[in-house]
């Protein structure tokens, strides 16, 4: 039997479906039962300690968040050849601010991490436009890495392990650009009800077009996420070059 596509992997609705009533347009959230496969294989907790303490990678391709703030990131210098290098992540480090309840993100997995390469290279290939992927990993306990903001691109959140809270509210910019990226509170209206308020749990994955505006929250349970963008090209793109 043939292993599911990327895309039937985002979602439970066939390709024209979810084209024609989300894509661009509305959120879709799609649940562990109701897709064919977990996303474990992606992204492991082990796979995250041997990508933290062994691969040596260094702060653009890592950092912590908390409050909607960034941290600074823990560095150690080590050695290559007779070179030394002073930006590479410290594990001991991270490990304190993950216990102080910092949100860990890993940046562009997409470039170093096979699994989600082939996985984003094959729903790229599907989509027709190119994507990207980030991890982020937050301890349990109500801790918020970002604040309120809004994608420039569509994005599928796929669930790793754990739970996490999602609050979506509806767009106050129609399809922001690239250049558009904003975030804070104040992009929700006073006293406006969210579209979703809701919990991903371990094998969901929630579908959000840009603009949608949005914050997550971990419950008592530590959750694993990743975030795979789909860059898509717009009329001002073209027009651009």
């Amino acid at each position: 039997m043939p292993s599911p596509s990327s895309l039937a992997r985002c979602s439970h609705l066939d390709a024209a479906t979810f084209a024609a009533e989300h894509w661009s347009h509305s959120p879709l959230l799609s649940r562990a039962k109701q897709l064919p496969t977990s996303f474990e294989d992606l992204l492991s907790v082990n796979d995250v300690d041997e990508l933290v303490a062994d691969r040596a990678l260094r702060t653009p391709f890592f950092r912590t968040v908390s409050g909607g703030g960034g941290l600074p990131t823990p560095t150690r210098t080590v050695t290559a050849g007779s070179r030394r290098i002073g930006d590479v992540v410290d594990g001991d480090g991270l490990a304190t601010q993950y216990a102080g309840g910092a949100t860990l993100v890993l940046q562009s997995l997409h470039r170093m991490h096979p699994p989600v390469a082939r996985f984003c290279r094959e729903l790229a290939a599907e989509l027709g436009h190119a994507t990207q992927c980030n991890a982020y990993v937050t301890p349990g306990g109500q801790h918020q890495g970002f604040d309120f903001h809004h994608d420039t691109h569509d994005v599928f959140v796929l669930q790793v392990s754990g739970r996490k809270r999602w609050i979506v509210h509806e767009p106050v910019l129609h399809l922001p650009l690239a250049s558009q990226a904003e975030a804070g509170a104040h992009l929700v209206p006073e006293g406006a009800d969210p579209l979703l308020d809701i919990e991903l749990e371990t094998g969901d994955v929630l579908y959000l077009p840009r603009g949608y505006v949005h914050a997550a929250v971990t419950t008592d349970e530590h959750s694993v996420h990743l975030t795979v963008g789909v860059l898509s090209t717009t009329w001002y793109d073209v027009l651009s070059d």
